[in-house]
């Protein structure tokens, strides 16, 4: 399958370390899903723009109250950003999300870094199960803050709950929850999320595309190999759905999915011979 425009400019920055990229490059190379171009300049000018009207709130205060207050002023008062985790894929691209002032969720946690970054302000991205939230400060002083809510701030015990009720096991909570996951998989978050809600568009090049940037940041991940099988599959490409179910079968035989997989397998011959 060729390269797109979005899968090469993923793939270059995915060459360089973590860490050596900022994620609104990041979130600019998953924008060009779909298109040739995206107004690079214009996105980052913007970007800069709000650091440094947060900066401005800030003024010389540096209590963690003031840090986030600051933020949530200037991005979701004066600026009128807000979250949307309704179907819509487009809230997953930064440059209409920069315009348009609607993000999902996990594209609104990144907007948020970048701008603080350029504030003079680190916040990190802390993955919990179905969750993006951010962690300002370090260890026993650290605060969390969800940018779904408008940058409220989660307690230890409201993340143990989160992560116990979404795991479906008490005792499943660990101290690992609360660490700074990686520019990787912060992005890895914002393709999944716009895989998902393209699917449920049935948007399926959109999806598809969305599915080939998955397997860019995971290559050998089973569960993204099938779910391309199974875009495939609702796209009517029969041969190259099987490929990618046989793949799948080749590294988790067993088990309801691996059922389900040989059921496609099977239906997908069955609509090759006709």
């Amino acid at each position: 399958m060729a390269k797109t425009h979005a899968r090469r400019a993923l793939e270059a920055l995915l060459a360089q370390p973590d860490g050596s990229w900022s994620l609104s490059e990041g979130a600019l190379a998953v924008a060009r899903i779909g298109r040739r171009t995206v107004d690079r300049a214009a996105c980052l000018a913007e970007l800069d723009r709000l650091g440094q009207r947060v900066r401005e709130v800030m003024g010389t205060a540096r209590h963690w109250r003031f840090l986030a207050g600051a933020l949530s002023r200037v991005l979701f008062t004066e600026e009128g950003f807000s979250s949307h985790d309704d179907l819509d894929p487009e809230n997953w691209l930064l440059d209409v999300a920069l315009e348009s002032r609607r993000a999902g969720p996990s594209l609104l946690g990144l907007i948020l870094i970048e701008v603080a970054r350029r504030a003079g302000l680190r916040l990190a991205p802390v993955g919990l199960p179905d969750r993006l939230l951010l962690r300002l400060g370090r260890e026993e002083q650290a605060r969390f803050f969800d940018p779904a809510s408008g940058l409220r701030e989660w307690s230890r015990e409201s993340i143990c709950q989160w992560v116990e009720t979404r795991n479906g096991a008490r005792g499943s909570f660990r101290e690992g929850h609360l660490r700074e996951i990686t520019a990787t998989q912060a992005l890895a978050r914002v393709v999944w999320d716009l895989k998902i809600h393209a699917w449920a568009r049935r948007e399926l090049e959109l999806a598809l595309e969305a599915a080939e940037m998955m397997l860019t940041i995971r290559p050998d991940d089973p569960r993204e190999i099938a779910d391309r099988g199974r875009i495939l599959f609702a796209l009517g490409r029969y041969e190259e759905a099987i490929d990618q179910f046989e793949t799948f079968l080749s590294c988790c035989p067993r088990g309801e999915e691996a059922e389900g997989m040989r059921e496609l397998i099977l239906d997908a011959r069955r609509k090759l011979r006709r």
